[in-house]
């Protein structure tokens, strides 16, 4: 791929992430150990990135075909991967509980349950990875990073990592008027900062990236609970309509109720330090 002899860094940051991509099909394909959350990563980050600079690869129109089945295969990843982390989640949660707490059948419910849907899930993202739609998505992705620069390299960077940071701020905003919508307006700090970590590792400032990374990884768990609570209230009435002891799910969802709090109880100090990165580094920009 030619892409790496740009220039560029975040058109390099892209064609170092479509080369990954068949590596990952084969991880997928043999349901290797986290290589769906692996292959969805660098869906995200490729989306980020194309997202960060249409302009370079042609605008906006150019990128939104790929861009469009970017979103389709990661929703397809996402019901296997979901389910994983639920699977997960529940089995560490119920472990950690002393046996005469773990009642009903809670575990079939939430961890067993979790787990068939993974397997349905990774068997629609094999069919996905054999599809027409998914070898013209890899043949478009190789052209947009392979295709001469629509501008000169360098004078980019600063704009994208700018534009990334804006988008942050005005989610952040957003949250303190959010209301009964807090939830979804925390998620979207999550995509905005998502966005700048990548934008942010792919043209070298990591202590920004380090910074965005932090909240992504804050606002992942928060979203992670707020997904888990709304489970946890559907099974707890389907168990509750079969005469089944519901006393588990109670123990849980108060579990994730914590986290949440926890998570959003962190997340002003996350944005205060990732402001202060940018103020460095607008000011070390400012003295070049």
């Amino acid at each position: 791929m030619t892409g790496d002899d740009t220039g560029d860094p975040i058109r390099r940051a892209i064609a170092e992430q479509v080369a990954s991509l068949p590596v990952l099909e084969r991880a997928v394909r043999a349901d290797a150990d986290d290589a769906v959350h692996q292959m969805r990563v660098s869906i995200r980050r490729i989306r980020s990135l194309l997202r960060a600079a249409p302009d370079a690869f042609g605008g906006p129109t150019a990128v939104a075909s790929p861009d469009c089945e970017l979103r389709r295969l990661a929703g397809v990843l996402g019901t296997a991967r979901d389910a994983e982390v639920l699977a997960h989640r529940y089995r560490r949660a119920l472990d950690r509980m002393a046996p005469p707490l773990v009642r009903g059948r809670v575990v079939e419910r939430l961890v067993d349950a979790a787990q068939e849907h993974y397997r349905a899930g990774w068997a629609d993202s094999v069919a996905a990875l054999d599809s027409p739609d998914y070898r013209q998505l890899l043949g478009d992705l190789r052209a947009l990073a392979e295709e001469p620069a629509a501008e000169e390299p360098g004078g980019r960077s600063p704009d994208s990592i700018h534009a990334a940071f804006r988008r942050l701020l005005k989610a952040a905003k957003a949250t303190r008027v959010a209301g009964a919508g807090r939830d979804e307006a925390l998620h979207r700090i999550r995509k905005a900062a998502k966005r700048l970590r990548y934008t942010a590792a792919a043209v070298g400032e990591p202590a920004i990236a380090e910074q965005a990374k932090t909240i992504q990884t804050l606002l992942g768990e928060h979203q992670d609970s707020v997904v888990s609570r709304s489970h946890l209230l559907e099974e707890a009435r389907a168990a509750e309509a079969a005469g089944e002891d519901t006393f588990s799910y109670g123990l849980l969802y108060q579990q994730e109720r914590d986290i949440a709090r926890s998570c959003r109880a962190q997340l002003e100090e996350a944005l205060d330090e990732l402001a202060e990165s940018m103020a460095m580094w607008r000011g070390g920009r400012a003295g070049l």
